[in-house]
């Protein structure tokens, strides 16, 4: 009968123990979780602020303003007497014989089709 007794005390003691620490679980998982929901809103805050700060016309205006950088007045290219290689890229092989200058992307300098 004594052994009985301490059994289900055992028992009673063991299952209030478990209920404690399942509830002391939750509470951490529900700390962690309005941490995350915190770190989450910090991102978006900061992936705005990065694309604000990437655009091209802030970048200008700060050029401009703060570094005192102006539009060049003139602007000049130099042309290399180079030694033609036959190659992959036949257009710039053939404006470096006729001396022609190429715009950013490789595209002819007069506009016609490459």
């Amino acid at each position: 009968m004594i052994a009985a007794a301490i059994a289900v005390v055992a028992i009673v003691a063991g299952v209030l123990l478990e209920q404690v620490v399942l509830a002391q679980s939750a509470y951490k998982l529900q700390a962690i979780n309005k941490r995350l929901a915190g770190a989450e809103t910090r991102q978006e805050e900061l992936l705005a602020d990065m694309a604000l700060l990437e655009s091209p016309g802030r970048i200008e205006q700060y050029a401009r303003t703060k570094l005192g950088m102006v539009d060049p007045t003139m602007v000049e290219y130099i042309v290399a007497d180079a030694k033609i290689v036959s190659g992959s890229d036949n257009r710039l092989a053939e404006a470096l014989k006729n001396q022609e200058i190429l715009p950013p992307g490789g595209g002819s300098a007069a506009g016609s089709a490459p």
